[in-house]
């Protein structure tokens, strides 16, 4: 309907993302090695996506929204 559901910079999302992780690093790993990991997130780029189809031939319209969560590999040591 046209109506924004999230308005921020991406480095904000980053951030939160990476919140926790960060915490447990800092009690984990050389703490000057952890900052400098963490005052690094504001030069990350977004991800640049090339489309090769209309994506709008491939939406099927219901009622229900599915959601997926991508992880890195190897992530759920932390």
């Amino acid at each position: 309907n046209g109506e924004s559901v999230l308005d921020t910079k991406l480095i904000n999302v980053y951030k939160i993302w990476e919140e926790t992780s960060y915490q447990l690093e800092r009690l984990q790993a050389n703490s000057d090695c952890i900052r400098q990991e963490w005052n690094g997130l504001g030069g990350r780029k977004g991800a640049t996506y090339t489309v090769t189809f209309d994506p709008s031939a491939a939406v099927v319209k219901s009622k229900s929204v599915r959601v997926a969560g991508l992880r890195e590999e190897g992530i759920n040591g932390d």
